[in-house]
C-alpha cells in the first residue's frame, strides 16, 4: 500500500505539468490575448450599437445582427489565433514550439503567468454577458414584449376635426395591436385616461401593467396628415422605434396598418409571418365618412341618451357616404344597442342595428368590432345566448386584447349561470382595462355574486373613485348592506353620491345610505328617494329594492318586462335580488327570460326556477 503512494504523487505531477504546459501553449500562441481583445472590443461594440441604432432611428433588427455576430465571431477568433500567428509577412501557421519556450513560459513568476489568464477569462465574461443580454433581450429592440399600452397621440393642429383625428387614430391603433397573439394591449378607457397628463412614461406603464408605450403626435392641414410616432421600452425608458409618416388623409387607414405592422416587429422580432397580416381592418378612403364615424363613436362612449342619438345620425351619414365602411356599419349596430338597452322605447331600431352589425360582417367577415355587434344584440334583445356568446368568443379569436369583449362574455356567461366560467373574462377585461370604471363595477357584481364582500367593495370603491356621481358611486350605497358597511359609512356614500350629482338637499341623503343597513327610517329615505329628480328610472327602482319597498319594484319590473327590455339578463344570479326570488310574479319573469333564479357561492350551484 505504502508504494502505491509515490505513484499517486507522480502521476498528479504529470497531470499538473501537462496542464501548465497546455496553458503555456496558449500564451505563446497569443490566444489569451485576443480572448482577452476581442471580449473587450465586443462588448464596446454591442454597448455601442445599443445606444446609436435607436438614436439614428435604424432598424432594431440591425441590433440583432451586430450581437450575433460579435457572439459568433468569438470562438472563431480565438480558433484562428491557434492556428495563425501575425507576422511582417502577413498570417502565417504557427509553428510547433520548442521545449526551450513552453519550459520558459512555465517557469515565468505566477503573477506573469496568471496576468494574462485573468486577462482572458475578462474577455470571456464579457462575451458571456453580451450572450446573456441577446438572449434575455436586454439589448434595446432584441426582446420579446409581451404588453403595450397605446397613448392618445398629441394633436398639434388647431382645427378641432384634428383632435378627433389623432383620438381616432390611436384608438385604431389599439384595436389593431390587439389582434395580435400573446400581445396584452391596455384597452382605450384606461389609455386616455392619461391624455392631457404629462406624466413619465415609466408611471404610465406601471398603472396600466405594461412593457412597452406607443406614443405619438398628429398635425392635420387640410387633406393631409403629419404623423410621428415612437415606441419606448418602459422599464427601461429607451427608445426602441421611431417613425414619421406624411400622407394624404385618404390613406389614414392604410398609414395605420403600417404603424401596427412596424410596430409589432420591433414588439415582437419573432413574429411569424402569418401573423404579420393586416391588423387594422374595416375603413374607409372617404376623410369625410371617417370624421363622422369618429364623431359617432365619441357620441357612443359617453352612454348619454342624447348623444346616443346623435351617434346614431353620425354612422348613418358615414355609411351614406361610403356604404363599403364596415367599422361605421359597426358603430351603428353598438349605437343602436345601447340606446334599445337604456330607453326601452327606442326598441322599434333593433332590427336595423341587427342589420348593420350582419353588414359589417359580410363587408369583412373578421372584422371583431362587428362579431361583438351582433354577439351583444342576439343575447339581449333575441335572448339568443347561443348565438351571442359563439359571436363574441369569435371577435376574441380576432382580437384577443379586447376588453369590451371580454366584458361581455363575461356577462352572457355569468347571467346565464355560469359563474366559474365567466370569472377568467371579467379579470382579463380588468387586467386589460384596469381603469374602466363599467369594467370594475361589473367586477364588484361578480366577486359579490361569488360571496367575496369584501373584494366587491373594494372594485366597487376604485370604480367610484374614477367616475364620481355615476351609477357606480351609487352601486356603493346599493349594495352597502351586502358590502358589510356601517350605517355611519354608508350614510357616508350616499350624500357623497349626492353632492357629486348635484342633488339639492345631499345631507338628507344620509338617511338614504343608513336605512339601506339597518332598516330604521325607512319611510323617511323612501321619501327622498321619490323626490330625487336627479335620478332615473332604473336608479330610483334599485334603490327602493335596497330599502325593501319589493312591491313597488316588482311593479316596476313587470312593465319593463312586458315592454320588452334588454336589461333584465341581470336579475339571474346577482344577489341582490335574493329577496325576491320565492315571488311568484319574478320567478314567472326568469322563466319567461329563460334565466336561472339564484346562484349559492358556496356550492357554486345555480338554482332554476
Amino acid at each position: 500500500m505504502s508504494a502505491a503512494r509515490p505513484n499517486g504523487d507522480l502521476r498528479r505531477m504529470s497531470d499538473s505539468h501537462t496542464y501548465q504546459r497546455f496553458f503555456a501553449e496558449l500564451k505563446r500562441r497569443k490566444v489569451f490575448r485576443l480572448a482577452a481583445f476581442y471580449g473587450t472590443a465586443g462588448f464596446v461594440a454591442v454597448q455601442a450599437a445599443d445606444v446609436f441604432v435607436p438614436a439614428l432611428g435604424l432598424p432594431p433588427s440591425i441590433l440583432r445582427v451586430v450581437a450575433f455576430l460579435v457572439i459568433a465571431g468569438f470562438p472563431l477568433a480565438l480558433l484562428v489565433a491557434w492556428i495563425y500567428e501575425r507576422t511582417p509577412q502577413g498570417l502565417k501557421r504557427t509553428g510547433e514550439a520548442t521545449e526551450d519556450e513552453i519550459d520558459a513560459i512555465v517557469s515565468e513568476l505566477p503573477s506573469r503567468r496568471w496576468l494574462a489568464g485573468l486577462a482572458a477569462l475578462a474577455g470571456v465574461a464579457l462575451i458571456a454577458l453580451s450572450a446573456w443580454w441577446l438572449a434575455t433581450g436586454h439589448i434595446r429592440g432584441t426582446g420579446t414584449y409581451e404588453s403595450i399600452a397605446v397613448l392618445p397621440f398629441a394633436n398639434l393642429s388647431d382645427d378641432p376635426a384634428g383632435e378627433r383625428f389623432a383620438d381616432g387614430l390611436t384608438e385604431e391603433l389599439l384595436n389593431g395591436l390587439a389582434g395580435v397573439k400573446d400581445l396584452r394591449v391596455a384597452a382605450r378607457t384606461s389609455s386616455f385616461a392619461f391624455k392631457g397628463t404629462d406624466l413619465d412614461v415609466r408611471t404610465v406603464a406601471d398603472s396600466l401593467g405594461v412593457a412597452a408605450v406607443l406614443e405619438g403626435s398628429v398635425r392635420r392641414e387640410g387633406d393631409r396628415a403629419r404623423i410621428t410616432v415612437r415606441l419606448v421600452d418602459a422599464e427601461r425608458g429607451f427608445q426602441l422605434w421611431s417613425a414619421d409618416y406624411d400622407r394624404e388623409l385618404r390613406d389614414v387607414f392604410a398609414v395605420q396598418d403600417e404603424i401596427a405592422a412596424e410596430v409589432v416587429r420591433a414588439l415582437v422580432p419573432r413574429l411569424r409571418p402569418a401573423e404579420r397580416e393586416t391588423l387594422v381592418r374595416g375603413g374607409t378612403t372617404d376623410a369625410a365618412a371617417y370624421d363622422e364615424y369618429l364623431l359617432g363613436r365619441e357620441k357612443w362612449r359617453t352612454r348619454e341618451i342624447p348623444a346616443l342619438i346623435e351617434a346614431i345620425e353620425h354612422f348613418r351619414a358615414a355609411i351614406d357616404r361610403d356604404s363599403s365602411f364596415a367599422l361605421a356599419w359597426s358603430g351603428l349596430a353598438d349605437a343602436i344597442d345601447a340606446l334599445a338597452y337604456r330607453e326601452t322605447p327606442y326598441a322599434y331600431l333593433v332590427p336595423e342595428g341587427r342589420n348593420a352589425a350582419l353588414r359589417a360582417l359580410a363587408i369583412d367577415p373578421e372584422l371583431a368590432e362587428a362579431w361583438v355587434s351582433a354577439g351583444i344584440l342576439a343575447a339581449e334583445f333575441d335572448l339568443d345566448r347561443e348565438t351571442g356568446e359563439f359571436a363574441v368568443r369569435r371577435a376574441l379569436e380576432l382580437r384577443p386584447s379586447n376588453a369590451f369583449a371580454h366584458h361581455q362574455l363575461s356577462g352572457i356567461l355569468r347571467y346565464t349561470g355560469r359563474v366559474e366560467e365567466a370569472r377568467p373574462h371579467i379579470e382579463k377585461a380588468v387586467k386589460l382595462d384596469p381603469l374602466s370604471a363599467l369594467i370594475l363595477e361589473t367586477y364588484a357584481l361578480h366577486l359579490l355574486g361569488a360571496g367575496d364582500a369584501a373584494g366587491a367593495r373594494e372594485q366597487q370603491e376604485a370604480a367610484a373613485d374614477l367616475a364620481p356621481g355615476s351609477v357606480n358611486h351609487l352601486g356603493l350605497v346599493w349594495y352597502a348592506k351586502r358590502f358589510g358597511m356601517e350605517p355611519a359609512e354608508a350614510a357616508a356614500a350616499a350624500e357623497s353620491f349626492a353632492r357629486a350629482r348635484g342633488v339639492a338637499d345631499p345631507v338628507q341623503w344620509q338617511v338614504v345610505g343608513s336605512a339601506i343597513v339597518d332598516g330604521e327610517r325607512r319611510d323617511k329615505a323612501l321619501a327622498i328617494v321619490g323626490r330625487a329628480d336627479e335620478l332615473d328610472d332604473y336608479e330610483e327602482h334599485q334603490l327602493r329594492l335596497a330599502l325593501g319597498d319589493h312591491e313597488t319594484y316588482l311593479d316596476w319590473l313587470e312593465d319593463e318586462w312586458k315592454a320588452g327590455a334588454a336589461d333584465l339578463l341581470r336579475l339571474g344570479v346577482l344577489p341582490q335580488y335574493d329577496p325576491l326570488r320565492k315571488d311568484p310574479r319574478f320567478i314567472a319573469i326568469v322563466r319567461d327570460l329563460g334565466l336561472p333564479n339564484g346562484y349559492d357561492p358556496v356550492t357554486k350551484t345555480v338554482r332554476w326556477p
